[in-house]
């Protein structure tokens, strides 16, 4: 006798999209493996990000952990590190540039944290958003970003200078200090089409330090934020348009630290495989292996 499966997932539930018969089918995610075949990385387009697969398992004896690392030096963040049972370990990075290529490398771990000798680089190019959308992506939940587009025709950033006077007795001109300029400041506007995306959003804002991720041809660049307030409001044809209109003001920041953050995969939480498994019989017949769960 099987139990029915009952699953919950933290990411919440995924509203179903209709798809058009006639479009063609989408087209695969591009994966390449490192050339001393330790590290597979694969594009998920669907989220703007690449899926770390690391296989140490030939080494003897297997590492501890792994670290990844995207570019010169810079830890993925749900890769700073991963424990790697039998010498496999999986990383997500959703903070990759967007619109150019980046090269990961992974880095065998022992039970001290020393590191062994690096994998090669994998190399992929992570594709631009189209039109006026831009990635806003949660740093603590994955699972709530969001593409979303922009419509201001002009998005202005400000930069506050940090500069102070104090008067010289008999002297006109005041003694002053300077520091360098405060990180941008600026102010984004959105639509949202329905009122699940409405609350999808409201939730977005809620989850702490964000990352906006443009395309690259808007010169941007990587941008951490932290939002400081939001207006929204009603859609344009008036209050009872299920549009919403919003204003939301951020504030650049840092990037958030990134040890021992916990890996989130988005679109594979038990929430979402539970739509497409509802039982263990079905999971079993879908994905033989957990680690089938990851495969595009």
């Amino acid at each position: 006798c099987r139990r029915r499966r009952n699953r919950s997932g933290a990411s919440g539930v995924r509203m179903a999209g209709v798809v058009d018969p006639r479009a063609a089918n989408p087209t695969p995610p591009a994966s390449v493996t490192s050339s001393d075949g330790f590290l597979t990385v694969t594009v998920d387009p669907a989220f703007g990000g690449a899926l770390l697969q690391a296989n140490f398992s030939s080494l003897n004896p297997d590492p501890f952990a792994v670290m990844f690392v995207r570019g010169d030096g810079l830890r993925v963040r749900s890769g700073d590190s991963r424990r790697s049972p039998g010498g496999y370990a999986t990383a997500y990075d959703h903070e990759a540039p967007l619109g150019e290529t980046s090269s990961w490398t992974a880095i065998p771990l022992d039970r001290d944290g020393v590191a062994g000798t690096s994998s090669t680089g994998a190399a992929v190019a992570l594709p631009d958003p189209t039109g006026s959308r831009l990635w806003v992506n949660s740093i603590d939940s994955p699972s709530l970003s969001m593409l979303l587009t922009v419509t201001a025709p002009v998005v202005s950033w400000s930069h506050q200078g940090r500069v102070s006077f104090a008067t010289v007795p008999g002297n006109p001109y005041p003694a002053g200090s300077w520091d360098v300029p405060a990180a941008r400041e600026g102010s984004l506007a959105f639509l949202t089409s329905t009122l699940a995306e409405r609350d999808s959003l409201v939730a977005l804002l809620a989850s702490g330090p964000l990352l906006l991720q443009a395309k690259s041809a808007w010169g941007w660049g990587q941008c951490y934020v932290l939002p400081t307030g939001y207006e929204e409001g009603s859609g344009p044809s008036g209050v009872q348009d299920v549009r919403r209109m919003w204003a939301v003001s951020v504030t650049e920041i840092a990037r958030p630290a990134t040890l021992d953050c916990a890996l989130f995969i988005p679109g594979k939480s038990y929430a979402d495989t539970l739509v497409l498994a509802a039982t263990y019989t079905a999971s079993a017949a879908t994905w033989p292996l957990y680690a089938n769960i990851l495969e595009p």
